[in-house]
């Protein structure tokens, strides 16, 4: 079981957009991912990071061993972060970072849920984190070429309202 150091902290709902997202997200990645050896969870599993923190990110992708009774990701490969307005600075800079710092992490995804617009980060053989790719449009792929899966833009952003 996770032990907090920090006791019980208070985090807020998610928008509609935010969790239209998620949802899309899981529902196609479940899908590509179905009869091989990564499975995706939802950001009620932790992962934990080198320097001590645990996060929870909306959605990973786990290519180690299943553990049905862990509350953690085994090998986080992929971690995606919708952004929102109060945590924008934490998950691009902060979050980033200690993600980055992960051995088992091929790709940190973060979208935007105002617009079909995400920046994918793709670690090098060598284990260099260039700086991300821009994907803009509903037109676009997101492809994650480390783990074998591409999700279409459109799917990812399916039934989310526009920011005006």
């Amino acid at each position: 079981m996770l032990k907090f150091d920090n006791g019980p902290g208070m985090m807020a709902g998610a928008s509609g957009r935010h969790d239209q997202i998620v949802v899309n997200l899981i529902s196609g990645l479940r899908t590509r991912l179905r009869g091989g050896p990564c499975h995706v969870k939802s950001a009620d599993q932790a992962a934990r990071m080198n320097c001590g923190n645990i996060r929870f990110p909306d959605v990973t992708i786990d290519c180690g061993e299943r553990r049905p009774d862990s509350y953690e990701s085994v090998e986080p490969t992929v971690v995606f972060e919708v952004l929102s307005p109060s945590t924008r600075g934490s998950d691009l800079l902060r979050k980033a970072d200690e993600y980055r710092a992960l051995p088992s992490l091929r790709h940190i995804v973060v979208l935007e849920q105002a617009r079909a617009e995400a920046q994918v980060w793709t670690r090098t053989d060598d284990g260099d984190w260039p700086p991300p790719e821009p994907i803009e449009g509903l037109t676009r792929n997101l492809a994650l070429p480390r783990v074998g899966v591409s999700l279409t833009m459109a799917e990812t952003y399916e039934d989310v309202e526009p920011v005006v």
